[in-house]
């Protein structure tokens, strides 16, 4: 339509369907930003999980062995023997708790 023929109503819809127009492809710029970004993520906590959940582990296992050897050294006195089992025991269970969390999130993040 000719710009003089047209209303004042026409003339407003249509500047609102330029300015739709050009929202429309911010808003598929921005999608895919995010789309790019989240993968980004994903592919950052795989890795984090990866690298410090092995030393997490380590580190679990390593108090482990120090509660055990303690355990061993001392003269033995039931109360300090079942303080440095249950322990022991406790560090074994956030060991497995940690471990079974780790696959869980790699499981829930690979692609299906």
């Amino acid at each position: 339509m000719a710009t003089e023929t047209q209303t004042p109503e026409e003339r407003e819809l249509e500047r609102k369907r330029a300015e739709l127009a050009k929202l429309e492809t911010e808003l598929v710029d921005r999608e895919l930003d995010l789309t790019t970004l989240r993968q980004e993520l994903a592919t950052f906590d795989s890795e984090y999980l990866r690298i410090v959940g092995r030393r997490y582990a380590a580190l679990d296992d390593i108090k482990a062995r120090i509660a055990e050897a303690r355990a061993a050294r001392r003269p033995i006195r039931q109360t300090d023997q079942d303080q440095d089992d249950q322990e022991a025991q406790e560090i074994r269970e956030a060991q497995e708790e940690a471990r079974v969390a780790r696959e869980t999130t790699a499981a829930s993040r690979s692609p299906r």
